[in-house]
């Protein structure tokens, strides 16, 4: 391994890094629902471009949310049975021994 591969990895891996990596899941999830400010997006768009892994895991989650954005809703019928079996399922449940 050379000397710059070791410098990179040993800045990859320090816990300073893994604490922005950690900050940057919670404002990526901010901004895929459109509420993070512009300067926190400015400070997520620097980080993003510097580290690869979440630059990464960015992608994959925006290309998630724009692939469920185009799909349809499901039928209102289909809802309704669904909720139906859900308080069917809590009922049961609350009705239980030892509950």
């Amino acid at each position: 391994m050379s000397l710059w591969s070791r410098v990179a990895y040993a800045v990859r891996c320090s816990p300073l890094a893994r604490s922005r990596c950690r900050q940057t899941a919670g404002m990526l999830q901010k901004q895929l629902d459109g509420t993070l400010d512009p300067i926190a997006t400015t400070l997520l768009r620097a980080h993003l471009a510097g580290c690869r892994q979440c630059g990464l895991e960015a992608e994959v989650y925006t290309r998630l949310k724009e692939s469920l954005s185009r799909r349809r809703p499901a039928p209102a019928e289909s809802v309704r049975r669904l909720d139906t079996f859900a308080r069917r399922l809590v009922e049961e449940g609350d009705s239980s021994p030892g509950s």
